[in-house]
């Protein structure tokens, strides 16, 4: 079963637009149990530690356990809500979630759980690699913006979890469908068709190997000619919402891109957590 149940939005999400392409969930009640439960004995296991999984080529870089829970019981909770999370149905819809982390629920707790998942993934794949519980870099001397971009690992399902976020506006998470964005790109005037041929072909085509950079820096390098009028076109088709600590979102990577406002203070590895997997069906 699932980790998560639905939910009705936060008060000051009631209205927003977001709610026409997503719905709401929060931790069920007996999941929630498992997690307090986990975090009674988080200070007696050993902290999750940092691997690389393809020889320590870019990207490859992820949380995980070494050793399973004793408490068999716990285990099997978190293992079966691990396959349920493989088994999910693709689809075009965002979930997205708030209260992951709160009084009572922390930070650490989080991260625990991913990176269990990391491993109980593999575990149930037989593959290594079928989850990535990636840290994010250390940008910690800019706040610049990110555009609407796929991560392209291979791993397609993304899940996002905020945690250290500036209280104010800044650093807002933007969302466009793959669906729009393909429609925009291909009404740009100054891009030329095979530029449109490579990016499409880079959100549609199954690649063996980790694909970020060609896609963000091939779309938007600086001496790119399309690059103004690329953004004016997807800003009128984007969403942007903020999220604050223990909200977040899960996506399809190929079918919606995501990226970020200007934030007002420093973007460190401790503003949010990502885990990216394979479910059955993707």
């Amino acid at each position: 079963m699932l980790p998560f149940v639905s939910t009705s939005p936060p008060l000051r999400f009631t209205d927003h637009p977001i709610n026409q392409v997503g719905g709401w969930y929060r931790w069920s009640p007996e999941f929630r149990d498992s997690l307090l439960k986990l975090q009674d004995v988080i200070s007696l296991l050993p902290p999750p530690e940092l691997i690389h999984l393809y020889e320590g080529k870019r990207y490859d870089q992820t949380y995980t356990v070494k050793t399973e829970l004793v408490d068999r019981e716990l285990h099997e909770i978190l293992f079966q809500s691990a396959l349920a999370l493989r088994e999910m149905t693709p689809a075009d819809e965002i979930r997205l979630f708030s209260g992951l982390i709160d009084q009572d629920i922390s930070s650490e707790t989080l991260h625990f759980l991913f990176s269990y998942y990391q491993h109980c993934l593999g575990v149930i794949s037989g593959r290594h690699d079928a989850a990535l519980y990636a840290p994010l870099g250390d940008l910690s001397e800019t706040g610049f913006p990110f555009p609407p971009h796929a991560d392209l690992y291979l791993q397609k399902s993304l899940w996002v979890v905020f945690d250290k976020v500036p209280l104010d506006e800044s650093g807002q998470t933007v969302l466009i469908s793959t669906h729009d964005f393909m429609r925009a790109l291909h009404r740009l005037e100054t891009m030329p068709e095979d530029a449109k041929v490579h990016v499409t072909s880079l959100l549609t085509q199954d690649f063996d190997e980790d694909k970020f950079d060609d896609f963000f820096y091939f779309l938007y390098a600086k001496e790119a000619q399309w690059t103004e009028e690329l953004a004016a076109v997807l800003a009128a088709r984007q969403l942007m919402i903020k999220f604050q600590r223990g909200e977040g979102f899960l996506l399809n990577d190929r079918r919606w891109l995501h990226g970020r406002t200007t934030t007002s203070g420093a973007v460190r590895e401790d503003r949010l957590h990502r885990l990216t997997f394979t479910t059955t069906e993707v």
